[in-house]
């Protein structure tokens, strides 16, 4: 009837203090690759700009801006 879907894989821990959840998370994130962790973030940050009714992708924010020199210094 329906596609196949891949399986979705939850871990649950339960950590006693900061500490420890701080280490769990360390020890998560430390299983990707910068690519992994890069694309993680552009996935949430899609999420967001859609939550927000942002349709459009996002682009680099440019400033220009010019220095003179003042006369006499």
């Amino acid at each position: 009837m329906g596609e196949d879907k891949p399986k979705r894989v939850v871990t649950i821990r339960a950590a006693h203090s900061w500490d420890e959840a701080e280490r769990h998370d360390r020890e998560w994130w430390e299983q990707f690759t910068p690519d992994q962790k890069v694309a993680m973030l552009w996935g949430m940050t899609m999420d967001y700009l859609a939550f927000k009714g942002i349709q459009d992708e996002p682009r680099l924010q440019r400033s220009v801006c010019s220095f003179q020199r003042r006369l006499g210094e």
